[in-house]
C-alpha cells in the first residue's frame, strides 16, 4: 500500500513541507480553524510534533501559510492521485474524492 505522503512527494513537496502539510491536514480534520489557529493548535495543544518525519517543532507560522498555498496549488493533482489510489485499493471503476481546505469557522 502506498502511503499518502507519497502523493505529496509526487507533487514535489520537500520532506519538511510534507510534515507541515500533514500537520495542516490533521489540524483541519481535528480542530478546523485558520492557518494561524492551526499553527497555534499544533504548537501549543498537541504532541504531533513528536510524530512527524521531519522536525517541525519550532516552525514559524509563515511555513503553515506557504504550505497551505502549496496544497491549494496542487489540489487538482492531489485529488487525481487520491482518486486513482482509491480506485486501485477498492477495485472501483470510478470514484470521487474531494479535499476541502477552506476554513470552517
Amino acid at each position: 500500500m502506498v502511503r499518502r505522503a507519497e502523493i505529496l512527494k509526487e507533487c514535489r513537496f520537500q520532506p519538511k513541507q510534507v510534515s507541515i502539510a500533514k500537520a495542516i491536514i490533521l489540524g483541519r480534520l481535528i480542530s478546523p480553524r485558520s492557518e494561524l489557529k492551526t499553527w497555534r493548535w499544533f504548537n501549543n495543544t498537541t504532541s504531533l510534533t513528536e510524530m512527524m518525519d521531519y522536525d517541525i517543532k519550532d516552525i514559524g507560522k509563515d511555513a503553515f501559510y506557504e504550505t497551505s498555498d502549496l496544497l491549494l496549488e496542487n489540489k487538482k493533482q492531489i485529488e487525481l492521485l487520491l482518486s486513482q489510489r482509491e480506485k486501485l485499493m477498492l477495485c472501483l471503476k470510478s470514484a470521487s474524492f474531494f479535499m476541502i481546505l477552506t476554513t470552517l469557522f
